[in-house]
């Protein structure tokens, strides 16, 4: 980058800095839909039934909302930040200088007053990122949000096509323990200290506070609770194909294959879970059961104990029906008697 190229840059950012500082409000809504979204999967899971499922999804909703409350105290604090001191035009333009030699590319848009800078490679737990652009935009700085990141190369979760980073999500940087350090940096005006800060947590990953784990990057979204599922937790129903996580999904108990809560069904006299293949209809009741709970005749248990319940008691009405009428019984009475 040409030295009038920075010079012009240096005093492009002084005079933006030089003015009073009048915060404006500016609130993205991309969290608020996230936690409705999640809301939404947890009432689902919750309702039917699928309680590992609820509880996932209940740890995603609080990172969420600790993302969502992120956003709100930069607000608050861009609202309640102290009047700044401009740094001089000498000291910008030797943070600018710095940038050029720290960085692979350091960008300047006096047009859209932006300055960028583009970070090296950058690969987490063997799953390659590719590198970033993080682009201030120097006229927002009195704003909360006045940087964005850009992914160069995008290689996105499964589960999200804006999280290109586990702590970027929608192009906005998941600050965590750095935020401090950046609002300081941005509010004194010192440029090379917030790229810094902002390319370490780049090369930073904290699964507590990642949008998407590293482990759950290239899965795929489970169909019923909508979790992104790993490679090996990842179950496809042996009847409709579709992928589900291995919790929201059946053995049956003839085949042990497994299957999607709608393509499986349970035996109405044992109550285990049988997939269509493994199990009949009982030709009296019609009720579907598992094949251990039917005969050869495809009668179930209940009805083979109903029915011979039911002939015992008939039997027994009748020889009890029988017995005071019949003549060879009374006989033998007779020949008892005169023995007596």
């Amino acid at each position: 980058m040409k030295r009038s190229e920075l010079s012009h840059a240096a005093v492009a950012i002084h005079e933006q800095l030089s003015r009073p500082r009048i915060p404006v409000v500016v609130l993205k809504k991309d969290g608020w839909i996230e936690c409705q979204r999640l809301v939404r999967l947890l009432g689902i899971a919750e309702a039917r039934g699928w309680y590992f499922a609820a509880n996932r999804i209940q740890q995603r909703l609080l990172q969420a909302t600790n993302n969502l409350r992120e956003q709100l105290t930069s607000l608050r604090d861009a609202l309640s930040t102290k009047p700044r001191t401009a740094p001089s035009c000498s000291d910008l333009h030797a943070d600018l200088t710095g940038l050029a030699s720290e960085f692979l590319q350091v960008e300047v848009d006096r047009k859209r007053r932006l300055l960028s800078v583009h970070t090296d490679a950058i690969a987490i737990e063997g799953v390659e990122l590719g590198s970033f652009e993080i682009r201030l935009y120097w006229e927002k700085l009195s704003h909360a949000l006045s940087y964005d990141i850009e992914a160069c190369e995008p290689n996105p979760a499964s589960e999200h096509a804006g999280t290109v980073h586990p702590h970027v999500q929608n192009h906005t940087l998941c600050e965590g323990d750095g935020r401090n350090a950046i609002r300081a940096a941005l509010n004194e005006g010192r440029l090379f200290d917030f790229f810094q800060i902002a390319n370490s947590i780049l090369h930073t990953y904290n699964p507590d506070s990642a949008y998407t784990r590293m482990e759950d990057w290239d899965g795929v979204e489970c169909k019923d609770c909508g979790r992104a599922v790993a490679t090996d937790d990842e179950c496809s129903c042996e009847a409709c194909s579709t992928t589900s996580c291995f919790d929201c999904t059946t053995g049956c108990t003839e085949c042990s294959d497994r299957y999607c809560y709608d393509c499986i069904g349970e035996c109405a006299v044992c109550d285990m879970s049988v997939c269509t293949a493994c199990s009949r209809n009982c030709q009296d009741c019609g009720e579907t059961c598992c094949k251990s709970c039917l005969n050869n005749d495809n009668i179930c248990e209940e009805c083979i104990e109903q029915e011979t319940e039911t002939t015992t008691e008939a039997t027994t009405e009748e020889e009890e029906s029988r017995t005071p009428n019949d003549p060879v019984h009374a006989v033998l009475m007779e020949q008892a008697a005169l023995f007596a």
